[in-house]
Order: structure tokens, then sequence, then C-alpha cells
């Protein structure tokens, strides 16, 4: 009964508010003006500067169909070769780079079963670790020198085992750090494999893990986003932001930028935090809906800064924002498949209708749009194509497929090849040294050169 009553004391206290918040809610909108902080008087203010700009295609119903400018430049950039992948969207901020990679896709490695359980996200690789998370709770830290698990860390207690954990991994100077749906965050020595500080902050986590020198920043259930000492787990700092009645399949989105920090909440807003003293500097909420709250539909994949922009692909509209001001660009009514990749000035990705899409990043402009899939018909006869995952490698698309083919197609989106990789992927590949990694559906790691 107590907790009844604190649940409606909860619900009446939110209609309370409500209508207030739609009121300043709905500054964010207004092409004109946005929502900022005044710092010194901690109040919401508009600011006289703002210029907002909008952007809509003109090609509403593209999707429906193949576009193409023939006269547009492709430039190719620089090949990377990393060492390392350290977190999900690979850097601080989530955008994928044109990596280099060995030309033929030959198996040079495939380990036996690494987990009996599902793993979480992406695999992590780091001086010859690779580093994965169950659902039971187990973190694996595999040697590809010795060609044997390191170690295998559970921290987690019995009572705990029936739940299925869902682990966040950053690896940082030679330690992991994990946070989960339980409310924990801990970290582990990468080289020992032991428990190095671990703190229980009551309220489970919901977004992806960012470390830059010894902050540590995340976001809870309740949109309260958390900068923590990295050595010792110790809170400096929270914000509290909208909180959603529901909880929904989005996880919150972290991106950090040259001076500021960004994040989207799973209540459809876009907040920019100053590095130096945590500060918020602007917010816009992108939620469209009027019942947006209420139904809590509001979804997207993750933030990704670039050159003083914004890209946040919602499930409704892919908007570009200028990162120092909020103004929104330009915005394109579509709905993505897979992450955005931004290589110089385009942005690549397949939409939900499997069309290749590849657009100006700097105006939003449709460049060209391709029905892959139709394509990939005319090769090879398959009853259905389902894509998983795309990447950036020798100036090439890489679309991975959800049986073990993976397409690779020129900048201007024709395809060039379609090869076999003879293992059924269960996790999104990665590439680090030149060389693709994933899981098999038999949990093996499988490196192909």
């Amino acid at each position: 009964m107590f907790y009844r009553r604190i649940k409606i004391k909860k619900i009446f206290f939110f209609f309370l508010w409500l209508p207030i918040f739609f009121i300043f809610s709905s500054c964010s909108f207004d092409n004109k003006s946005g929502i900022w902080i005044d710092k010194e008087n901690k109040k919401i203010s508009k600011n006289k500067n703002q210029n907002f700009k909008s952007y809509k295609s003109d090609n509403i119903n593209f999707v429906e169909s193949e576009i193409e400018n023939t006269n547009f430049e492709f430039k190719k950039s620089k090949r990377i070769q990393n060492k390392s992948w350290k977190e999900n969207n690979y850097d601080l901020d989530n955008n994928f780079i044109n990596h280099s990679l060995k030309n033929e896709f030959q198996k040079i490695y495939k380990t036996k079963k690494i987990s009996k359980h599902k793993i979480n996200h992406n695999i992590l690789v780091n001086n010859n670790f690779v580093i994965l998370a169950n659902i039971s709770g187990d973190i694996i830290v595999y040697s590809l020198k010795e060609n044997n698990r390191s170690f295998k860390f559970n921290f987690y207690k019995k009572r705990f085992k029936k739940i299925e954990k869902k682990i966040q991994l950053y690896l940082s100077d030679n330690f992991i750090y994990a946070a989960d749906n339980l409310g924990y965050a801990y970290s582990i020595n990468l080289k020992s494999g032991k428990l190095v500080w671990a703190k229980n902050y009551k309220i489970p986590f919901r977004s992806n893990i960012k470390i830059e020198n010894d902050n540590i920043f995340l976001i809870n259930q309740n949109n309260v986003f958390f900068v923590l000492n990295k050595y010792d787990g110790s809170v400096k700092n929270t914000i509290a932001t909208e909180e959603t009645i529901l909880n929904n399949k989005f996880e919150s989105s972290i991106a950090i930028g040259k001076e500021n920090i960004f994040f989207l909440n799973t209540f459809g807003s876009l907040y920019s935090l100053s590095k130096k003293d945590n500060d918020i500097n602007w917010f816009l909420n992108l939620n469209r809906s009027n019942q947006s709250i209420i139904r809590s539909i509001f979804q997207s994949k993750d933030i990704i800064y670039q050159k003083n922009n914004i890209l946040v692909p919602t499930n409704e509209k892919l908007y570009s924002i200028n990162s120092n001001l909020g103004n929104i660009n330009w915005e394109l009514p579509i709905k993505i498949k897979t992450k955005p990749i931004i290589i110089t000035n385009t942005i690549y990705f397949i939409s939900e209708k499997n069309f290749l899409v590849c657009l100006n990043e700097k105006n939003g402009k449709i460049i060209y749009s391709k029905n892959i899939l139709n394509k990939l018909n005319k090769n090879i006869k398959i009853k259905k194509f389902i894509v998983n995952s795309m990447l950036m490698a020798n100036n090439k698309i890489l679309i991975f497929f959800n049986d073990n083919k993976v397409a690779e197609i020129s900048l201007d989106g024709e395809i060039r090849k379609i090869k076999n990789l003879n293992h059924k992927k269960s996790l999104n590949p990665i590439i680090v040294n030149e060389n693709l990694y994933y899981l098999n559906k038999a949990n093996s790691l499988v490196v192909f050169n």
C-alpha cells in the first residue's frame, strides 16, 4: 500500500507540473530562439544572438525511389590503423573512422567457445586482449597471444543470479570500467583481474560509458547525469534532467566534444554541458509527440559529434545540430537502420527500407539513395537479406548481413565485392590492427585479415 501511495503521489505531481514543462519545452521548438542557461542568475533565458535555420528535404518520399547526384565529387580520407577498440562506439565522439583493413578476408584465428551465455554489446580489444561481458554478469578477458582465457570475473552475488545483467564496458589505462542495469559501477585491473573499486548508485544505469581524463560520465534510468571519479567511483557531480514514466528500449547516449559534453536522454532532450564546470550551455527537446511522456515512444541511435555539429538519428527524423548554439542546421524525415558514419563531409547509413543513403553533411541534401538489396539480389539469389551493421574501411563501405555475408561498396554506392565470412555472426564486427574481429553464433572469436 505504501508503495502504491508513493506511485500515486508521483503521478499527481507529474500531471501538476506537466503544463509548466510544455511551456518551457515549446521554446526548444522555436526556430528563432532556443533555451539557454544564464549561468550567473541560474535562470533559463533566450540567447539574442541565436539564429535558427531549419532545412527540410524536398524529397520527403525519397526512400521509395532511387536518387543520384552524378556531379558530386567524392573525396577519400586517410586510412587509420587503429590498435584498439576500447568502447562500443569506438571513440569519444561516437563516429566510426575510415579503418585500414587487409584486403583479403582470410580466417587467421578461431578460438574455442569463450562464453556459454549471451554476450552484451560488442567485444572490445586492447593490447592483444579481447574483453567482453555476458548476461550472467561474467566479464571475460581472452589473451590472443596465449590463445586462452586470462580470467573471468563475476562481481554479482547469488541473489542476482536469476537477473539478466546488461553491462556496459570501457577500457582505459589497463583498467576495465563497468556499469550495469542494477545500479552498480566498478573497476577491474585488466592485468591482474582484481577488483579495484565498486559502488552501488541505487538506480540502474541506462547509457553508454564515456571516460576522459579522470572523469567517468554515465546516465541512469531516471535521466540523471553522473560524473564519477574513475579512481574510486566517488560522485563528483550529478545533473537531473527530465524523467520518463515508462521505459523503452532506447538508452541515453553520450558523446564528447572539444570543450563540451553532449548527451541525449530517453525523454528526447539533447544537452550541452561545459567540461570546465559541468554547467548546462543549452538544451533542445527533439521529441515531437504531444504525448511523448505518456507513451514513451522516443527512440534514437547514438548521437555523433563531428566538427562542431551533432548528428541525432531519432525514430522520426535525422537532425544536424550546431553544437555551439543548439541550432537545428537541418532535419530530414527518415528512419535509419544502421549507425550513421561521417567521412569527409558526407554521411552514410542504411535506411529502414534498406536504401543505402549518402548525404551532404553541411546541408543535409541527398547525394544518392540506392536500393542496395535489389542490387545484391541481382548478384546473389537469397530469400531475405537483413542488414546488421556497417563499417568504413579502405575508403569503402562494408555492410554486414544477418548470415555470413559482407558487401564491399564504393563511396559512390556501387557494389564492388560480396564476400563470405564462413561463420555466422552473433555480434557486430570491429576492426583492430587491420583485422576483422567478431563472435560467431557459437560464441567463438573469429579473426579475419
